[in-house]
């Protein structure tokens, strides 16, 4: 489930999980679909699609003009991006901080339970990673936009499983200093 859909029931993600939809995977028996969703245009009512994308064109040029003037660099999120951004730094912050706390007060079939979901986690990572990995190959003649999308998700990839296994060592290293108390005791 996307991490914008955290607070919803998320049923079209749920469905599509049950397909075997991969997040990050393109639609698709080889998963070579589109990545990104179709983005929305909203034509003004009553008028021609003729006229409509000629006012379209005229706005942009417009705006293009007063663009030259201002040098402050756009930053393109389309608004699932900025959710999932939002959404995904706090709790990233939250899971930080506590993930050292829970790790120390944490018995030691807890620790296990832990170590064991981390261990899936970065299974799973690993498989995505991979799968990533295949669509750049796949995809190494699409546009650049569709492959610098790839390598930021791959990069993503990268720095949750650096993490996960960050959390995995803990873990282990709480277990092994637990295990020497109890030696000297």
């Amino acid at each position: 489930m996307a991490a914008w859909e955290k607070h919803t029931k998320g049923i079209g993600s749920k469905l599509m999980l049950k397909m075997g939809y991969q997040q990050g995977m393109g639609l698709g028996k080889l998963g070579e679909g589109r990545l990104e969703p179709v983005e929305v245009t909203v034509l003004p009512s009553g008028v021609s699609l003729d006229k409509a994308f000629e006012i379209k064109k005229k706005r942009k040029i417009k705006k293009a003009k007063k663009k030259v003037d201002t040098t402050e660099p756009e930053i393109d999120l389309n608004v699932f991006e900025f959710i999932n951004s939002k959404l995904v730094a706090d709790s990233k912050q939250n899971e930080a901080q506590s993930s050292k706390q829970d790790i120390s007060k944490a018995n030691n079939k807890g620790l296990n339970v832990k170590m064991l979901h981390t261990h899936n986690k970065i299974k799973d990572e690993e498989k995505k990673n991979a799968k990533l990995k295949e669509s750049l190959i796949r995809n190494k003649n699409a546009a650049k936009t569709t492959l610098d999308c790839i390598r930021e998700k791959i990069a993503e990839s990268d720095r949750v499983l650096k993490e996960l296994k960050k959390s995995e060592s803990d873990i282990l290293n709480e277990k092994i200093s637990r295990k020497r108390k109890s030696d000297i005791f």
